[in-house]
């Protein structure tokens, strides 16, 4: 067989399997939602505070922090730092 035929045939066999490809990538791409639909935790918090129905906590170590996560639902167990002995701390 000649080389030509080969490239051909390659061509032939590549072309539709990448076109179903780039089909199937644009049928199943996200669709951008709707702002209106969106959570917006922070503004209906803000919303809660301003009518009365929340109110934020202040305590000594950590200011509002713990009210703020509790109010928006967020485990305290999620905020951690991480100091590592080769960090640069010469700021």
């Amino acid at each position: 067989m000649s080389k030509r035929f080969l490239a051909i045939s390659g061509l032939v066999l590549i072309v539709p399997v990448l076109a179903f490809a780039l089909l199937r990538m644009r049928a199943e791409a996200p669709q951008t939602p709707d702002p209106d639909t969106l959570p917006e935790p922070i503004a209906n918090l803000q919303r809660r505070v301003d009518s009365g129905k929340s109110r934020l906590q202040y305590d000594e170590p950590n200011g509002y922090l713990r009210s703020l996560l509790e109010n928006l639902d967020i485990p305290v167990s999620s905020q951690s730092l991480v100091f590592s002995s080769r960090a640069l701390n010469s700021f």
